[in-house]
C-alpha cells in the first residue's frame, strides 16, 4: 500500500507516541474542529482505497480513518485539512477532474463524531 506507516487505519484506542505521529485519528483530533476535510472514498478493506491514493496529486495529504458505520468496520480516505469552505470546494472540484470522483466535504468536528462512536 502507499505510505504504509502513515496510511495505517486509525482506531480510537490508538495513543500518540514518537513513532506514531502519523496515526490518522491523532492527526484528526489535533485539527481545528471548524476546518474541513474531503472524504474521497470508503471501503470495507484498506486495499480498496489504494487506487485512489495512487492517483492523488498530493498523497501526503491522504489520511485513512477506521470507522464503524451501520455495524460494519470501514476505512475512509480523507484529504486535507482545508481552512475554509472555499479551499475545500476548490480541492473537491480538482478531485473530480483528477480522480473522477465526487468528494464529500466534511467538517472535522463531524468526522470526529464518527470516530468517537467506535
Amino acid at each position: 500500500t502507499v505510505h504504509e506507516k502513515a496510511m495505517k487505519p486509525a482506531h480510537s484506542s490508538d495513543t500518540k507516541s514518537e513513532s506514531d505521529t502519523h496515526a490518522p485519528n491523532t492527526w484528526l483530533m489535533e485539527q481545528n474542529p471548524d476546518i474541513f476535510v474531503l472524504q474521497l472514498g470508503s471501503s470495507p478493506k484498506l486495499e480498496g482505497l489504494d487506487p485512489t491514493i495512487k492517483k492523488m496529486r498530493n498523497p501526503d495529504m491522504a489520511h485513512l480513518l477506521s470507522i464503524k458505520a451501520n455495524g460494519t468496520q470501514r476505512d475512509i480516505l480523507v484529504t486535507g485539512p482545508f481552512e475554509t469552505r472555499e479551499e475545500a470546494k476548490k480541492a473537491a472540484d480538482q478531485a473530480r477532474v483528477d480522480l473522477g470522483i465526487t468528494a464529500w466535504m466534511r467538517k472535522v468536528s463531524d468526522v470526529r463524531v464518527l470516530l468517537e462512536r467506535q
